[in-house]
């Protein structure tokens, strides 16, 4: 019990003291709060400069915009699909995605690709080989 009353007592006293200073105290907290606010500054500093050089990187190396989302389906590795199978996931990554994803749609690009196609000119004597 005499430990605790200690205890009590050395607090007691701190408070005392604190309180008959109350300038220096209030000194102490403005200095402590502006060598926190410098001190955290800096990190926020160099992200946001890391940030920056992020995106401008993005965007020199691409034509799409920086964070760009771009979803692609290759067809060799388990067959082509018809338009109908296409239709349900184009439609979901044009109106859903975006809203789901929070992110602002400024545009949106599509490009698809057939089956190899011979072509061939009208006139029948305009190419000899056929190959």
């Amino acid at each position: 019990m005499a430990a605790i009353a200690r205890w009590a007592s050395i607090f007691g006293l701190a408070i005392k003291r604190l309180w008959s200073h109350r300038g220096l105290m209030a000194s102490i907290a403005l200095g402590f709060a502006t060598a926190i606010s410098l001190v955290m500054s800096i990190p926020l500093y160099a992200d946001a400069v890391g940030y920056g050089l992020l995106r401008q990187q993005l965007t020199q190396d691409s034509s799409r915009p920086p964070f760009a989302f771009l979803y692609r389906y290759v067809g060799a590795w388990s067959g082509a699909i018809d338009w109908q199978d296409y239709a349900p996931v184009d439609e979901y990554l044009s109106t859903g995605a975006p809203p789901t994803l929070g992110l602002p749609l400024q545009f949106m690009v599509r490009h698809v690709k057939t089956d190899n196609l011979r072509l061939f000119a009208t006139e029948a004597g305009t190419y000899a080989d056929t190959r």
